[in-house]
Parts: C-alpha cells; structure tokens; sequence
C-alpha cells in the first residue's frame, strides 16, 4: 500500500512538470507501471528519486519514443508489458518500431529491462532477482568506499540483496563458504562498520541481520 501512494505521488509530480507529447503519454492509463513500481523496481532501489516515468528519447529518424521508467544512475530503461498489445495483436509496423525503440535505447547506452504483465503479477520475485542481479553487475566498477571492503563483504551484500531479507548465519556459510566461526567474525566486522544491523532487542540472541541503508547504497 506504501508503494501505491508513493507511485500515485510520483505520477502526479511527472505530469507537473511534463509538457507536450510526453504530458500526453503521462496522461493515459499507468496500471501497468503502477504494477511494475510496486512489485519489482521499488522494492530494489532505496528511493524513487530520480526515476523518470515516460523518458524521452529520440531515434535515429527523428521518432520520439518514451520509456516506461528511466533510472538515470543505473541507466536502466524498465517497462511493463502487456501481451495483447505487445505481442497477440501487434503488427509488422508496430513489431519494426519496437525493434527501433530497442536499437535507439542501445545506442544511448541505457540497458532495455522489460517485464511482463504475467512476470510481475505471478512471479514478482524473479523480476526482482534480475534487477538486483544487475545492480551486482553495475557495482563491478565501484567507489573507493566499496573497494575498501573485502571480497567477503562484498558478496554478503550483493548475496543478502539477491534474497531480499534478512540473512542468517548459514546464508553467510553458503555465500562464503567459512566455517561458523569465521562466519560470526565477519558479521561482527560488517555489523561493527556499519553495513549490518541485527535484528532483535536488549539481550536477546541475534539470528538474523538486514542490510543497513550504508550498505545498500554501495550498490548503487
């Protein structure tokens, strides 16, 4: 329910600030990027910000083509798809301009991420493991602050935000390979820098631990 009001609040400030032909396509139906915005691209990212609903680009001939959401940091272009205008009623015309919107996108060197209706209504966990898979790939040419940190460290991270929860003790042993005792020492150290929080109170036994917003945003 969050994530619905957040999207309603985005979709609002677009139209806003929008004009001409851009004002229009915010204009029309957006159940299915409400649906992507929900179940897969703001689960991953920390925050909405920067992200563009209906991003304008134009091709090599002079069309204006738009995408659903641009995220300009990680230059992704996402879009929901819909298999009756996407794929069982589409013609040769329409099928040739969809190749021209992929091709345009390639040459602005922004990665084409499409999702189906299907995808994000009976498998939203698979279109979040891909963006998070991908957000893996974008962090290969980190920061200073993330190449301070261990080899170990690092995979904990990118493995705790491919599962998407908390992780226990034995995520670490999978991801590491370490013996529980060289397990603890490393959830200690990343819990010490920072990049991990327990999850519990007072006394209580910690068993699992969440990635804090310092360790996220490494990956981004």
């Amino acid at each position: 329910m969050a994530y619905e009001k957040e999207f309603d609040g985005l979709w609002e400030e677009q139209i806003r600030t929008a004009t001409g032909q851009r004002l229009e396509m915010l204009r029309r139906d957006k159940t299915g990027e409400k649906k992507l915005y929900c179940e897969a691209l703001r689960p991953v990212l920390p925050s909405p910000e920067g992200l563009v609903m209906e991003y304008e680009l134009i091709s090599n001939t002079g069309v204006r083509i738009y995408i659903d959401f641009f995220n300009p940091p990680l230059r992704w272009g996402v879009e929901s798809l819909g298999y009756v205008p996407h794929a069982e009623k589409i013609t040769r015309d329409r099928f040739d301009f969809e190749q021209v919107r992929i091709c345009t996108m390639a040459a602005r060197k922004i990665t084409y991420i499409p999702f189906t209706w299907d995808q994000l209504d009976k498998r939203p966990d698979y279109c979040r493991r891909t963006l998070y898979e991908l957000i893996g790939i974008h962090s290969a040419l980190p920061g200073e602050a993330y190449r301070d940190l261990s080899i170990y460290e690092r995979e904990i991270i990118r493995f705790a935000l491919y599962l998407n929860r908390p992780i226990n003790m034995d995520d670490v042993t999978l991801c590491t390979n370490f013996q529980k005792d060289a397990g603890r020492k490393i959830i200690r150290m990343m819990v010490g820098k920072g990049l991990l929080q327990p999850l519990g109170r007072g006394t209580e036994r910690f068993h699992f631990y969440e990635l804090t917003p310092k360790a996220r945003n490494f990956m981004f």
